[in-house]
């Protein structure tokens, strides 16, 4: 029976497999026991845990928020308070949900009991405070109204410049002092708690305390000692003689109000030995509270979940167990697997390894015998047969090298034969392009030339006519504007027809020019047009050995309307720049005149047209100028182009042959 290696490698695989799946399976069941005694250890233990904690935390905080707002009356610490009782008892039912035990659960009894005392002292304690604030306000509100009494009803009826009314004013004057005195003092005494107990509230609850056994009653002491100096003055009212019953009325208000403030001052006394009472009560019942959550319910909770550890940890030292030894015998065994793939797959490998270097060799009488009944042996075979057709081949190996090294040297010289053709046929065709452009500007030259000639005649004898008729007539006749019409119009077509000769008139002779000279006689002749648009010229690189062959009157012309044109282009207040310098284009060396303007520069679409006859972007414009720049130009057998530069504007180039 033949088993191949495709089912060698697949029973190797499944072997591997399925061990690893016996052992995974093994460890997920005790994973899961695990699993399940943590479950039930976090169902214990966690929510009695947080439920303990989170009660003692209400605690501490309900006490700071209650004596917080005792001291400062913010209603912030009293919604403080409420929030902290809620959330009190929302963990106090999940706790009381939760006791299991009959310990657990006379200690939720007692701890829900305390708390129900606790909290009603600290309401009794918010009460007690607010109360004593409304009587420190009504004796302040009775003394600035006994205030207003003495400054309005009395003091005001009494004159100071009367001997009679002297002493009834000075008594008026001690009694408004007492009564300021004491005012102050009542204000202090109410200031001086507050804040005192204000700097002590970010303590724990026993600094609180002891802030408040502070309040000591000398201090009230003192302040009733002042209380009877006062009333002592204020009887002396009555030894003075009150004529107006309004006056008698007003000392009866003052006597009677001065009763009233001291009886609410009695009151704040006592609220507050009574507010100190309640508040050490409430901080002992805090401390029970305290004790009761330490000391027995959450050691309590903490035993409780001993057994489910104890569960947990034996399920997972058993898992541990079961790893331990499931694991080395899933590695062995895939070991011995993996060994026996490796054997039936390396060995025939080798095999047709050294015989394959045997045949590097150049030794074409190896021979391979199999070794196993599967795709091996059909490679061995295909490898045996193989070296036998090689070496029925061998033979004519040079030959072949021989004919394909002759193609190969055939295949070349036929491309590069063919890349020579292909070249002379595009330089053919550029060099027909460029005669037929040439007779046609040549023959448009000439017949321009011939009608320009025969143009200027007709115009020299109107021009002589203009002449004739202007200084005849002078300025008297009314149809003088018109002759200044026809003698512009004159001159402009006059122009054009020197333009156009220029243009149809061949080189008169070539002689070798500086350009650098032509250049320099161009600036000459363009400066005065330049200073009247505002514009500078700049000559830069004028080399004095760059000399061309050429009409040299030509050349300075081709230059001079290169500077007309950029000065028309060119804005108020810029530079227009004309450089002459050579440079190495391919092979050969050129000279290049460079005639730069911070203009518009131009449209993409016009650059290709810019030197054709009759083509102009300025109104008014022949046409003429740069097309006569080509013609010049390539007469000496050089060529012009038009550009933009990067950073605006144009440049114009002439690029000429260097001649030595």
């Amino acid at each position: 029976m033949r088993i191949n290696v495709a089912t060698k490698t697949w029973a190797a695989c499944v072997t591997i497999v399925a061990l690893g799946s016996g052992a995974v399976a093994v460890a997920y069941h005790g994973l899961g026991d695990v699993q399940q005694a943590l479950r039930r250890l976090a169902e214990v233990h966690e929510p009695a845990k947080s439920a303990t904690h989170e009660m003692e935390i209400n605690v501490k905080e309900l006490a700071v928020w209650t004596l917080g707002y005792v001291n400062t009356l913010d209603p912030m610490y009293q919604r403080f308070t409420e929030d902290d009782a809620a959330d009190f008892a929302m963990y106090f039912s999940e706790y009381r949900r939760l006791a299991s035990t009959d310990e657990e659960r006379r200690n939720v009894d007692e701890l829900g009991a305390l708390f129900e005392e606790f909290h009603a002292l600290g309401r009794e304690l918010i009460e007690l405070r607010e109360q004593q604030a409304g009587a420190f306000q009504d004796v302040l509100t009775r003394l600035e109204e006994m205030d207003e009494v003495l400054d309005t009803q009395l003091q005001a009826t009494r004159d100071p410049k009367r001997e009679d009314h002297l002493r009834e004013l000075q008594v008026l004057h001690e009694i408004e002092a007492d009564l300021a005195e004491m005012g102050m003092s009542v204000a202090a005494y109410g200031w001086f708690r507050r804040q005192e107990d204000a700097e002590r509230i970010q303590g724990n609850a026993e600094e609180a305390a002891a802030a408040l056994a502070k309040l000591t009653s000398p201090k009230s002491q003192q302040w009733t000692f002042r209380m009877d100096e006062c009333r002592a003055t204020l009887k002396r009212l009555r030894n003075v003689t009150w004529t107006e019953p309004k006056q008698r009325d007003a000392v009866r208000f003052i006597e009677e109000d001065f009763d009233v403030a001291m009886a609410n001052i009695a009151d704040v006394f006592k609220l507050e030995d009574h507010v100190r009472s309640t508040t050490q009560a409430f901080l002992e019942l805090r401390g029970q509270i305290d004790d009761l959550l330490d000391e027995r319910i959450q050691p309590l909770a903490v035993e409780q979940v001993r057994r489910p550890r104890q569960e947990a940890d034996a399920a997972a030292t058993e898992v541990a167990e079961r790893v331990r030894w499931i694991m080395p015998a899933f590695v062995l065994a895939a070991m011995l697997a993996t060994l026996s793939l490796t054997r039936t797959v390396t060995r025939p490998l080798k095999l047709l390894t050294r015989g394959t270097e045997t045949v590097s060799r150049g030794d074409l009488t190896q021979r391979l015998t199999p070794v196993s009944n599967d795709e091996f042996a059909d490679l061995t075979q295909a490898f045996n047969a193989m070296i036998g057709r090689l070496g029925e081949t061998l033979v004519s190996k040079e030959r072949l090298e021989q004919s394909e090294a002759r193609l190969s040297r055939t295949v070349s010289a036929l491309r590069e034969e063919i890349a020579e053709r292909e070249r002379a046929e595009q330089e053919r065709t550029r060099l027909e392009a460029a005669l037929r452009r040439s007779e046609t500007l040549s023959a448009m030259g000439v017949l321009v030339a011939g009608v320009a000639h025969q143009v200027r005649n007709p115009l020299f004898a109107m021009s002589s006519a203009l002449d004739a008729m202007e200084a005849r007539i002078g300025t008297r006749d009314a149809s003088e504007p018109y002759v200044r019409v026809l003698r512009e119009q004159n001159r402009r077509v006059a122009l054009l027809m020197d333009e156009l000769m220029e243009y149809g008139r061949p080189a008169d002779h070539a002689e070798q020019v500086d350009l650098r000279e032509a250049v320099e006689e161009a600036v000459r002749a363009c400066q005065a047009r330049a200073d009247a648009a505002g514009v500078r010229l700049v000559v830069e690189g004028a080399e004095s050995s760059a000399r061309v062959s050429g009409d040299r009157r030509r050349l300075a012309r081709a230059v001079e309307n290169l500077l007309e044109n950029a000065i028309q282009h060119a804005p108020r207040d810029s530079t227009v720049r004309v450089s002459c310098a050579r440079t190495l284009k391919g092979a050969r060396t050129w000279t290049e005149i460079r005639v730069e303007d911070c203009g518009s520069g131009f449209k993409a679409e016009d650059i290709g047209r810019v030197f054709d006859p009759f083509f102009s972007r300025r109104p008014g414009g022949t046409g003429l100028g740069l097309a006569l720049v080509e013609r010049i130009v390539t007469a000496c057998g050089g060529a012009v182009f038009a550009e933009n530069r990067a950073e605006g504007g144009a440049r114009l180039t002439a690029r000429f042959p260097a001649e030595g």
